[in-house]
């Protein structure tokens, strides 16, 4: 024992147990950093049999509601613009954050737009990244809401490549729907367990101000703020619904209005006979390029074809 040194052995053991920390910590990071990434990997892949109709283009709910937007169910957010569900899905209040597709009775869409605000001295223009948020309700399929929200300010020295482009808006999404009021997927006006965001947005039923507006803000193709112009992306065919997504919705007895709100207005009608038996052809063109007529008597749906 005359070579044991107390004072080494208590420093070996001090070393040990900050290295196992270090480690320890080190390791705890990775798994949570690489937890997270594989989870939202996977979610967002969970998604992707439903997204081209989370990406479609959905008619006006018409007329508006009364009371205002609301969120049914739980909810996808889809960057109509880049064509993708977006990872901000699970950024959102935890009580619409769906955990799988059967969950999911509104989508958010995205739609972006870049407003020019200036040029660089060598000419090299600078943007600010600006979007349209439109609330898509499933049930009803139609849009019910669409809010314009503007992003950060571009970057003060021009980058070493490309347009200087100020930071997306998509991270005031979360808390633009945490105050709408929620409906069940079957349409009930309570959901429970989301007293908080109830709280603060109100119930269908009970007027608030919103953010969102119930009817488009801007005509089509008119600009959202100054020099803004649509950003590129791949929204375009692949994101349109099919014609049998469309005719899925059809049911005999619907009147012509009822045919609208789904498919928005006829590119034409006629009618053909009188009395009794006069019969009014609407026809639709549909997003895929082919054309739906439906045949109404005495304003009710019989029957229809897609061409």
């Amino acid at each position: 024992m005359a070579g044991f040194r107390p004072g080494k052995a208590v420093a070996l053991l001090l070393k040990g147990i900050i290295l196992f920390v270090i480690w320890g910590v080190i390791a705890f990071c990775v798994w949570k950093y690489l937890g997270g990434e594989w989870r939202l990997v996977g979610d967002v892949t969970a998604y992707d049999r439903e997204a081209d109709w989370y990406l479609a283009e959905f008619p006006w709910l018409d007329p508006p509601l009364e009371e205002g937007v609301h969120i049914r169910g739980r909810a996808v957010v889809a960057d109509v613009t880049e064509g993708a569900v977006l990872p901000l899905t699970f950024e959102l209040p935890d009580d619409i954050t769906p955990s799988s597709p059967d969950e999911v009775g509104t989508v958010i869409q995205i739609e972006r737009f870049l407003e020019e605000t200036g040029a660089y001295d060598d000419d090299t223009p600078a943007y600010r990244q600006n979007a349209l948020v439109r609330i898509v309700d499933l049930g009803y399929e139609c849009v019910i809401g669409e809010a314009f929200i503007q992003g950060g300010e571009p970057p003060d020295e021009k980058p070493k490549k490309g347009p200087g482009l100020g930071e997306p808006p998509d991270d005031q999404i979360p808390a633009l729907v945490a105050e709408l009021p929620r409906l069940t997927l079957d349409g009930n006006r309570v959901l429970a367990g989301a007293p908080e965001a109830s709280a603060r947005g109100g119930l269908p039923g009970g007027r608030r101000t919103s953010a969102f507006a119930t009817t488009p803000q801007f005509a089509s193709g008119e600009a959202r703020g100054g020099g803004a112009h649509a950003a590129s992306g791949r929204a375009g065919a692949a994101r349109k619904p099919k014609a049998a997504d469309l005719t899925a919705r059809l049911v005999e007895g619907m009147t012509p209005r009822d045919v609208g709100t789904v498919l928005g207005d006829p590119a034409s009608h006629s009618t053909i006979g009188s009395g009794e038996r006069e019969v009014k052809r609407y026809t639709w063109r549909l997003p895929d390029g082919s054309t739906l007529t439906c045949s109404f008597r005495a304003d009710t749906l019989q029957k229809w074809e897609v061409e």
